[in-house]
């Protein structure tokens, strides 16, 4: 006999994996994000790429910190349930990465690429990214039913990114050249994808608690910092992490001068 908590509708898997295709197109929408500096801000593809360095250093920080405040994390919506949210201010600051001004000084486009891209991937990012884990935990309860939403769940949002992939070259050929192309092409995919990633946390709510019948140890500050300082493997993961950013933005600085 199937268990209640080994059974997953359609509609809940749906639900459960819009928000990630959500999530992807920003990924994908950042992945132009060098073009839209140099070619409508007119920025130097070297700066560009040095801020956008800068920010995955300080990104690496706030997981760390991010792991820590969802473990904290006891509200009446959940543990990871809350963290959902986020994905209004990931697109909130990814429209305004777009909206920004050629006519700006210098300075004030990299404080403002450096801010609002520091927003959508080292806080509102990793906060979501976070409290992944805990909320399939807490929202399916047995492995088998979080087995098979992820699994799924991979095949429909590689399609879902697949299309969106296709689409917004379409999107930005027709309309980056054109003042205020950006900013349409940004709010033609926030508007939907936004009301349909928020489906998760409309729908999806944490009905199990694992550690219910046990206390549950909390990790403290304290025990971040002694991490850091005795186990050096998690500063061997955090330099293998950054390695392949570090070359993401050199190539993409090269091929910006190149062309």
């Amino acid at each position: 006999m199937v268990e209640k908590s080994q059974k997953v509708s359609v509609g809940r898997l749906l639900a459960w994996n819009i928000r990630p295709i959500s999530f992807g197109t920003v990924t994908i929408l950042m992945g132009y994000l060098s073009m839209f500096c140099t070619d409508s801000l007119k920025m130097s593809p070297v700066l560009v790429g040095t801020l956008l360095m800068a920010s995955k250093i300080f990104d690496g920080l706030t997981d760390l910190i991010a792991g820590w405040i969802v473990d904290n994390t006891n509200t009446k919506l959940g543990k990871g349930r809350p963290y959902e949210l986020c994905l209004i201010g990931t697109w909130v600051c990814t429209y305004a990465l777009f909206a920004s001004n050629v006519n700006w000084s210098t300075t004030a486009k990299s404080i403002w690429l450096l801010v609002m891209y520091t927003l959508v991937w080292s806080i509102f990012g990793t906060m979501m990214n976070a409290a992944e884990a805990p909320y399939i935990i807490r929202a399916f309860g047995d492995p088998m039913a979080i087995t098979k939403v992820s699994a799924y769940g991979g095949v429909f949002i590689t399609l879902g990114c697949m299309v969106v992939s296709i689409i917004l070259p379409m999107l930005i050929g027709k309309y980056a050249p054109v003042p205020g192309g950006w900013q349409k092409i940004v709010l033609m995919l926030a508007v939907p994808l936004l009301i349909l990633g928020l489906l998760r946390f409309i729908f999806i709510k944490e009905e199990f608690n694992p550690n219910e019948n046990s206390e549950e140890e909390r990790v403290g500050l304290k025990d971040i910092v002694n991490a850091l300082k005795t186990n050096k493997y998690v500063w061997l993961l955090a330099i293998v992490s950054m390695i392949p950013q570090m070359m993401q933005n050199l190539l993409e600085r090269h091929s910006l001068k190149v062309v």
